[in-house]
């Protein structure tokens, strides 16, 4: 077959509109919502353009694998995003910048000071951090989604920078959030229309339809504020996302928390909080082979959607050819939602983890989609790792976790709901 005949994958069936392509399909919401439902229609591998710009959509980890692991070398480029990279100047973040020897200086500085053989040097932190949540838990327990913002926060400020902060109002804290929110959703491809139309960069921010400008000078306005000021601000809304989906889950499943409970006081005891050194003794609760950890990880993901890879020259892949720039990405949602690896795949059922007491091997690690892919994969995993354990074994070693009420007393029915963006946050009502 003659790989330039054949068009770039696109089903049968699958065309948008003129010009825009499927640019009201992909604006609108939770995209990876949308691109579980195409592979449902048509496969694992979906191909459209919007506003000239080729897209292809990954759904499963053979696909993932195939291109952005085993051909990262082609996969692993970012797309040059006009509304992130020159209007919000976000261009100093490693995770954006473009493949080459200045990424992989950056990365090789961060890896020499994350990786697994080294992260482990940060533990006295993250569980004094960990403590220091539960004290502030206790005097407000309301309070509970900016105390796990603010000990993440503490977390990074201490390792990085070795600044402890000891107020639950930092102001570090509280413009890295509004920075990272920013950011989480403006790095989506096709939220801003800018993004396949540069000219419009010029355009004066009054103008009708200009109001991405607005936002964009906003945006800067925190970044520029944040470079004056010491701050990591990629990783922690991470392991925050994290938390507070740890949190609802507890609400939600009682049963579950109960479990967790009772083997804590079984290894630990009621003399004293888990520390790393008990993480073999717990098959329930321990990160390494975490149930909870692990199910919360896959049952809502921090990022559904993986960022974008641009492919930097053509290439044939299963008899198609994927055209240079070309932005592939991986549907995290899609993978993790499997039905037929992970059944029953919208339930919160961490024993689908275990076997006999022990890690069901068996099962694709969370891993496989969580934390990006390939050369691009997060270095920071193994620090997340550690938060997480750290977090979820004190908090459930103290505090029962359980729905709000209304004002007739009444328990209010929890769903598992999630903001939008390249960050997914829990929603509690």
């Amino acid at each position: 077959m003659d790989t330039h005949s054949v068009h770039p994958y696109m089903v049968s069936g699958f065309v948008g509109y003129p010009i825009i392509g499927r640019l009201f399909d992909v604006s609108q919401g939770k995209t990876w919502l949308t691109y579980d439902s195409w592979f449902k229609a048509y496969g694992d591998m979906v191909y459209f353009k919007e506003l000239g710009q080729g897209f292809l959509i990954l759904g499963s980890v053979e696909r993932t694998k195939d291109l952005l692991e085993k051909r990262a070398a082609n996969y692993s480029d970012r797309p040059g995003l006009p509304m992130i990279i020159e209007l919000m100047e976000w261009d100093i973040a490693f995770s954006l910048l473009p493949y080459g020897q200045w990424w992989r200086r950056h990365r090789r500085a961060f890896h020499e000071h994350f990786r697994a053989g080294v992260s482990y040097k940060y533990q006295p932190t993250q569980l004094r951090e960990a403590r220091t949540f539960l004290r502030r838990l206790f005097r407000t327990p309301e309070k509970f989604g900016y105390h796990i913002r603010d000990s993440f926060s503490a977390m990074i400020m201490d390792v990085t920078y070795g600044i402890k902060i000891s107020e639950t109002d930092d102001p570090y804290i509280s413009t890295a959030e509004e920075a990272v929110n920013g950011i989480s959703q403006a790095a989506i491809p096709g939220q801003f229309i800018v993004d396949f139309l540069p000219i419009l960069n010029y355009v004066p921010s009054w103008m009708p339809g200009a109001s991405f400008r607005r936002k964009a000078k906003y945006w800067k306005s925190l970044n520029v504020e944040m470079m004056e000021r010491p701050f990591e601000h990629v990783k922690q809304p991470l392991t925050v996302s994290s938390v507070q989906f740890l949190f609802l889950a507890m609400a939600m499943h009682p049963d579950v928390q109960r479990k967790a409970q009772a083997e804590l006081d079984m290894v630990v005891g009621p003399n004293r909080l888990p520390n790393f050194n008990d993480r073999d003794s717990l098959p329930y609760i321990t990160s390494n082979i975490n149930a909870i950890v692990k199910e919360t990880m896959r049952w809502q993901l921090v990022a559904p959607l993986a960022m974008g890879h641009m492919s930097t020259r053509d290439d044939e892949y299963d008899g198609y050819l994927i055209p240079k720039g070309t932005l592939v990405l991986g549907n995290n949602w899609t993978i993790l939602h499997n039905h037929e690896v992970y059944p029953l795949p919208d339930e919160y059922k961490p024993e689908r983890w275990l076997k006999y007491g022990t890690l069901n091997t068996n099962i694709p690690n969370p891993d496989i989609a969580a934390f990006e892919f390939g050369c691009r994969v997060c270095p920071g995993r193994h620090f997340s790792d550690d938060s997480l354990y750290a977090m979820a074994s004190s908090i459930l070693s103290v505090y029962n976790i359980s729905p709000p009420v209304d004002k007739s007393g009444n328990q209010i029915h929890l769903k598992p709901e999630s903001t939008s963006g390249l960050l997914s946050y829990a929603r509690f009502h």
